[in-house]
This record gives structure tokens, sequence and C-alpha cells, in this order.
């Protein structure tokens, strides 16, 4: 069982809402587990002060943009890496599915990533569980023949 769960979402007020059910159901089957999120500071209010959310850990794109050229990027890269690492994290979920996102499952350290079999950018391969999505049916457009 899980003691300490991470999701990234950062991005998207939309992405995250749709999201949140994750975390409720997270909560009720692991009710003792602390519950962390990977978002970024302008939709931090999604989930701070949400019942199955113990913390939130910013990350901010733009500020990090160009570490490799910016010593201070390069410094706040290296803290959210800390603060990736810090918890011990016993379960990772990556729910935006980009490289990015999840290179940071990755760097947790944690010995359970979770991500999207098709995710973009090759992001899978940080995963150590892979979930299929079910494939959507067409939708018909209503003409017949």
């Amino acid at each position: 069982m899980p003691d300490h769960i991470l999701i990234i979402k950062p991005s998207s007020l939309g992405d995250v809402a749709t999201a949140l059910p994750l975390a409720v159901d997270l909560k009720r089957a692991y009710p003792a587990a602390r519950i962390d999120w990977l978002i970024h500071p302008a939709l931090v209010d999604l989930v701070r002060g949400h019942p199955a959310i113990h913390d939130a850990i910013l990350f901010d794109r733009k500020h990090l943009a160009g570490w490799w050229r910016r010593p201070a990027a390069f410094r706040s890269l290296l803290r959210l890496f800390s603060l990736l690492r810090r918890p011990r994290y016993d379960l990772v979920i990556d729910a935006q599915g980009l490289f990015r996102s999840g290179l940071f499952t990755r760097i947790t350290g944690a010995p359970v990533r979770v991500g999207f079999a098709n995710a973009r950018e090759g992001a899978w391969i940080f995963y150590t569980h892979r979930a299929q999505l079910p494939k959507t049916p067409q939708v018909s457009s209503g003409e017949t023949t």
C-alpha cells in the first residue's frame, strides 16, 4: 500500500479539473496515504485545500525555461528536483503524458511510476507501469444508407 503518492498534472485548467477525481479515488483506495500534486502556480488554488490533497509542488515552466543558460533557472530546477525526491514517493502517477512529466516521475525515484502506454514524446520510457486507455468509439456522422 502506498503511503505517499504524487500526481503530476501541472497545467491546463480543464485538464487539472478533470483529473481531480483521480485524487478522490486514490484517497478512497488509500485513506492513510499522503497525496501531493505537481501543478503550475496559476492553478494551485484548484488543489490547495482539496480534502484529498495534502500538498502542492509548484512547477512554473516559463520560469524554468532556458535553465541551461540562466543560472537562476538552473538553481530553481535543481530545487524542484529536490522537492520531487525528498518525500520518497511510493507511487507517482503521470496524468500529463509528456516527456517532461515522464522525466519528473523518474526523478522522484518512486518504485512505482504509472503513466499512459501511449504517452507522447516517449514519456512512457520513464514508467514502471503503463496504463492502456480504452479506444473510444468513432462518432457517426448520423448518415444512414
